[in-house]
This record gives C-alpha cells, sequence and structure tokens, in this order.
C-alpha cells in the first residue's frame, strides 16, 4: 500500500511538476486528493474510449494489472485486479474479483508473482482464465515490460493506454511510452486510437483478435 501511495505521488509530481509532496503538508494533501479525483473522472471517459474502440476490458476473463482503489477503471465491471495494493480495496465489495500479486511476463507467459514465507512464488496463469491483461497510466516502463511477448504469442490479449489533461507536463513522455510498446508488436493484429475532448486526451492501443463491432457511445 505505502509504495502505491508513493508511485500516485510520482505520477502527481510528474503531470504537474508540483515539488512539494510532503504527506504532512495541507496544501499538498488538499491538491494531491484533488488531482486523484480529477483523474477518477477522466478515467470514466476513458473505459468510453475503450468502448468506442471496440475493446472487451469488462469481461471476468479480464484482469487490470497493478492499479488500486484511486486509478483503478474497471470497478463497476466484471473484471479482475491483480495488484498488491489490496488494502485499498477492503472496503469495498470486490474480494471475489481480487488476486493478489503482481504479473509478470516471462518467456512470453503471463506468471502471478506472489511473495509468502519460502522467497517469491511464480505460477503461470492459463490463458483460459485470464485471457485478456489490461493497464492504464503505467508508472513506469517496467509496469509492462515484456507485455508485446503476451500480444505477440497470440495466447493473450493487451489493452494499454493512458489518459490525462493535454497540458500535463508528463504527457509526452507517456505517449512515446505506448509508442516504443507499439513498435515492438511484431504483428499488425492490433488497435490503436489517439481522442482529445476539451482539455483531456486518451491514448489506448488494444489486440485487434478482440476488437468487436464498433459503437459509439456518447461521453457527454
Amino acid at each position: 500500500m505505502e509504495q502505491y501511495i508513493k508511485n500516485l505521488i510520482e505520477q502527481f509530481r510528474l503531470a504537474t511538476g508540483n515539488k512539494n509532496t510532503d504527506l504532512n503538508s495541507e496544501a499538498f494533501i488538499t491538491e494531491f486528493t484533488g488531482w486523484i479525483r480529477s483523474r477518477q473522472k477522466i478515467g470514466k471517459e476513458y473505459t468510453y474510449f475503450l468502448n468506442y474502440m471496440g475493446l472487451r476490458f469488462a469481461d471476468p476473463n479480464c484482469a487490470e494489472i497493478g492499479k488500486g482503489v484511486y486509478d483503478t477503471v474497471v470497478k463497476p465491471f466484471d473484471t479482475k485486479l491483480i495488484t498488491t495494493a489490496t488494502q485499498s480495496f477492503e472496503e469495498l465489495k470486490m474480494k471475489d474479483r481480487i488476486i493478489t500479486g503482481n504479473m509478470r511476463v516471462y518467456k512470453g507467459y503471463p506468471v502471478l508473482v506472489r511473495h509468502d514465507i519460502k522467497g517469491n512464488r511464480l505460477d503461470q496463469i492459463p490463458n483460459d482464465i485470464i485471457l485478456t491483461y489490461i493497464t492504464q497510466n503505467p508508472f513506469s516502463q517496467n509496469s509492462i515490460s515484456g507485455w508485446e511477448g503476451l500480444h505477440n504469442s497470440g495466447n493473450n490479449n493487451i489493452i494499454v493506454g493512458i489518459y490525462g489533461n493535454v497540458f500535463d507536463k508528463d504527457a509526452e513522455a507517456k505517449i512515446k511510452l505506448i509508442e516504443a510498446l507499439k513498435s515492438k508488436l511484431s504483428s499488425d493484429d492490433f488497435k490503436e486510437d489517439y481522442s482529445t475532448l476539451d482539455d483531456k486526451y486518451f491514448y489506448a492501443i488494444g489486440s485487434q483478435r478482440m476488437v468487436k463491432k464498433l459503437v459509439k457511445i456518447r461521453t457527454r
């Protein structure tokens, strides 16, 4: 939980340029929580964007990776969540959808990494249990390391995206992160789209094998 909050604070710092990240500062807490609420609203619109793209992310055979209660976008859906920030969900009735651990890619296969008294335990995740992996606004390149292997194997689907305000100081860096992932995809069976709405931007790529008939969903 502590590392999760640190990751969110770092994203806040990169997006806003605010150097005051003192958790004991009332001014910082006010600005940070306001930023979180704003991102949650944009995150809801991001799901409309994914729907418009025809990407299936709301099914129980899809898992959102590495997010907590403050930056998940799948809370209203049937999507599973693989995360170590499980404490952030304690007050919500979502226990049946949460899998504690990290998802990592090993030789093109998704594995669940969990820590116990014997150390790290690695278990391959069957694609008949989880077919699609989704994440958004990755904390770093390491958050999506090897994800191209999931797509390139043909065994799994991926959805990776970003969203925020067009004036965010880290917008260009985040776009380059997605473009770098796209450049590693060995085939063209994926879908890509970028859009803006007012002062917000949305950009995502997703395995086209899951694309269904496009239905435009009004966001306003």
